[in-house]
């Protein structure tokens, strides 16, 4: 305890030697890091200062004169620089300070308080948590919120909801207030998708996406070009997923101008790979669907007409538009993809799920004696998405699934 609160003293005098300079950004990370490490009013009100003297632009009254010198100097050196640049004008905040209120109250948390996160109490429900990540969601996203620290409060709202939306992620944290995840990523596969839940059970395949993915899951073209799209395509075997059409963030468009060419060149290397292949096999199959059809597993104001798939009965949304453009053998190419990305999503919940109750038996067995109460519940707790596989056909053992 002692000595997180020696470096959360030293973060703040950090801050102050930043706000002395007129950075006021680099002043106000080093603040809110020092709230996150360990909570002081002084920290607090250091904050307080902070933000008030970023929105007025007043120095810092309790700057020495060699300090106001410093400053000063800066901000005549920024005004020179912004001057000399014929393409910009009168230097505008681009946010307002209701944007950076709000992002100031969600990073205040430390990452694991889904509850205070998402300003929930424990018995909420459903339907009062996904209305709170909507409402944050769109007031935090960083293609419109552009204050500092934007983007690390939006993934926090992400990763609150991802929780809080899994019955048995939130279950978990309710008895431990540890991050669910945090042992079962392990186990989960890197495979990812936008895929949506099946009627009558709980697929909760957002707690595998971004948060980018997430967002457009609830918000599609409204902001990016659909939610959890798929493009269905190319030769055999190839399937395309496109989530959004242009730059997602300010902070991603600065990171890739300041990136080397030679390491553009290497990052997009294995998508320049994928395109080909996809190429290739368009030209080797000369019998393959030249339509690119979309489908998406919620539906929204552009995918209304609903679709089933004909061997597992699957549900999915598709535009009348595309679906008019399909051929019968088309329709059985396109149901047998929804299946297999269907299947692996769930395949994907059901280990973490198993992950999940294995550690709660373990939890209550102990280390000398038994807690008889919580091993039989840990013993009883369902696995919803590994009976949603044996639905299917697929017959699990342990961590073993046979597809």
């Amino acid at each position: 305890m002692e000595s997180s609160r020696e470096e959360a003293l030293r973060c703040i005098g950090l801050a102050r030697k930043y706000l002395n300079a007129g950075e006021y950004d680099k002043a106000l990370k080093f603040a809110n890091k020092s709230l996150r490490i360990h909570a002081t009013t002084e920290g607090e009100d250091f904050v307080k200062q902070i933000e008030k003297q970023k929105l007025t632009g007043s120095p810092n009254p309790q700057a020495t004169p060699k300090q106001e010198n410093k400053s000063n100097f800066f901000s005549e050196k920024q005004s020179v620089r912004e001057n000399g640049n014929s393409s910009a004008g009168e230097k505008k905040q681009k946010w307002t300070s209701e944007q950076h209120l709000l992002v100031q109250k969600i990073i205040k948390y430390k990452n694991h308080q889904y509850y205070e996160i998402l300003d929930l109490k424990k018995t909420c429900t459903d339907t009062e948590i996904k209305k709170s990540y909507k409402k944050l969601a769109l007031q935090l996203h960083p293609d419109k919120n552009h204050a500092p620290s934007a983007d690390e409060a939006f993934k926090m709202v992400s990763k609150a909801f991802q929780v809080l939306s899994d019955p048995n992620l939130r279950a978990h944290y309710d008895r431990t207030g540890m991050d669910p995840e945090s042992r079962a990523s392990a186990a989960s596969s890197s495979f990812s998708s936008n895929a949506g839940g099946h009627p009558g059970f709980s697929a909760y395949p957002q707690a595998n996406m971004s948060p980018e993915d997430l967002f457009n899951s609830f918000f599609g073209d409204q902001f990016f070009s659909g939610p959890g799209t798929f493009f269905f395509g190319g030769g055999p075997g190839i399937r395309v997923h496109q989530f959004g059409g242009r730059p997602r963030n300010f902070a991603r468009r600065q990171q890739a101008q300041d990136m080397p060419p030679k390491s553009i060149f290497y990052q997009l290397l294995p998508l320049i790979v994928v395109i080909l292949f996809a190429f290739l096999s368009n030209f080797s199959w000369s019998d393959s669907t030249s339509v690119n059809t979309r489908y998406s597993f919620q539906q929204n104001y552009k995918y209304t007409v609903p679709r089933t798939t004909a061997k597992h009965n699957i549900p999915y949304y598709m535009s009348q538009k595309d679906l008019d453009k399909l051929s019968s053998r088309d329709i059985r190419r396109l149901n047998e993809k929804v299946e297999h990305t269907y299947t692996q999503n769930v395949h994907n919940a059901c280990l973490r799920e198993q992950q999940i109750k294995e550690d709660e038996i373990r939890r209550a067995q102990g280390w000398f004696f038994p807690d008889k109460e919580a091993l039989k519940k840990a013993k009883e707790l369902r696995l919803p998405n590994c009976e949603e596989l044996n639905r299917l056909g697929y017959r699990t053992y342990s961590n073993s699934y046979y597809f």
